[in-house]
């Protein structure tokens, strides 16, 4: 991305078309003119905002959110809640694991937390082979991306899920 794109505050969507993956992680290569490229985890490039590790997650923020997603009938949100009610359980009472604490590569258009539970929801169930859990992330709705495919970028959003649990 050169000066243009880096002075803006970037849709996820454009994000994607610049993003891919270096050293196991989403990354972003920014034109930094005579210093040349420099690449930046996807998460760290917030426009003209440096978003730091300790920034990226707070708990409760993340459940207030959820709550005013509730409050505004949000139509991904009810849904997961249908799937819950049936497991008697609530999207303001998901696992503490499902509020993800530690960055994860970007390009998901649902929350993280969303995904994460769907997860833990197919894990509570039984027993599954991480590639039945490969195939419920790469079905999630990811953008487009330039340089890496959703799907290259699905697997590596899993591994770091599961490490991070």
């Amino acid at each position: 991305m050169g000066p243009t794109y880096q002075q803006r505050k970037l849709q996820q969507a454009t994000l994607a078309k610049f993003a891919r993956i270096r050293q196991d992680t989403l990354q972003v290569a920014l034109w930094r003119g005579k210093a040349g490229i420099q690449w930046r985890e996807w998460w760290t490039v917030d426009g003209r905002v440096h978003v730091g590790r300790n920034d990226y997650s707070d708990p409760i923020r993340q459940l207030a959110k959820i709550q005013q997603q509730l409050v505004r009938r949000d139509r991904r949100i009810r849904q997961l809640q249908k799937q819950l009610y049936q497991q008697e359980r609530t999207v303001t009472g998901i696992p503490v694991c499902c509020h993800i604490s530690k960055p994860l590569p970007g390009g998901l258009k649902t929350p993280h937390w969303m995904l994460a539970t769907q997860l833990i929801s197919r894990l509570e169930k039984g027993p599954c082979h991480a590639d039945q859990l490969l195939t419920m992330v790469e079905r999630a709705e990811w953008f487009a991306f330039g340089a890496s495919s959703a799907s290259t970028v699905a697997k590596l959003w899993l591994n770091q899920l599961l490490a991070l649990w």
